[in-house]
C-alpha cells in the first residue's frame, strides 16, 4: 500500500497462505490477514476459504476450526461451485467431525445431479462412511464405478 498500489484477492490469498503454511501454521497471522481483507472490502472467495480450510490438516483446536467454518458461512459461498473448494469443505467436516455439516452437503449433493470426479467420490464416500451410512456410501460406489464407469484408484480406496 505504501507504494500505492492496494492489495487485491491475490495478494491477501498469497499472504494468507504463506501464514498458513509456516511450520506449523500461523492462525492468528490468517485471522488478522482476513480482517484486513474484509476491512479493505475485497471479499473472501473460494481461494480464501479453500487456503483456510486445507490448514485445518494440522489443527487440532476446536475454536480455529469453528472460525473457518464461520468464514465459510458468512463469505456464503456456493461449495458446490468448485470441485477443490468442496473436497477442502468435506475432507475438512469428515476429519473433525462436523456431522451436521457433512449431512447438509451430501443431502444437498445427492439431490444435485452433480457429476463429480473421482477424487470428489472418495471424499464423498469418506464423509457418508464418517457419518456411518453405509447404503450412502455403496449408492456412491456403484454410481462412481457402475454409471461413470470410473475406476477407483488409491485416493478413492
Amino acid at each position: 500500500e505504501e507504494a500505492g498500489h492496494r492489495p487485491n484477492d491475490v495478494s491477501y490469498n498469497c499472504l494468507l497462505n504463506a501464514s498458513v503454511s509456516s511450520g506449523s501454521g500461523n492462525f492468528h497471522q490468517a485471522w488478522e490477514t482476513i480482517a484486513m481483507m474484509e476491512k479493505a472490502g475485497v471479499a473472501v472467495d473460494h481461494y480464501t476459504i479453500s487456503i483456510m480450510m486445507k490448514a485445518l490438516k494440522k489443527v487440532r483446536n476446536q475454536k480455529d476450526v469453528n472460525q473457518a467454518l464461520q468464514l465459510l458461512d458468512r463469505a456464503g459461498l456456493d461449495v458446490f461451485a468448485d470441485e477443490i473448494l468442496l473436497n477442502t469443505v468435506l475432507e475438512t467436516c469428515t476429519r473433525h467431525r462436523e456431522t451436521r455439516r457433512l449431512e447438509s452437503i451430501l443431502a444437498t449433493f445427492m439431490k444435485s445431479g452433480l457429476r463429480p470426479s473421482l477424487h470428489t467420490y472418495g471424499s464423498l464416500i469418506k464423509a457418508s462412511a464418517a457419518l456411518k451410512n453405509l447404503d450412502q456410501c455403496w449408492a456412491l460406489w456403484r454410481e462412481m464405478e457402475d454409471r461413470r464407469a470410473m475406476v477407483p484408484n488409491d485416493i478413492v480406496l
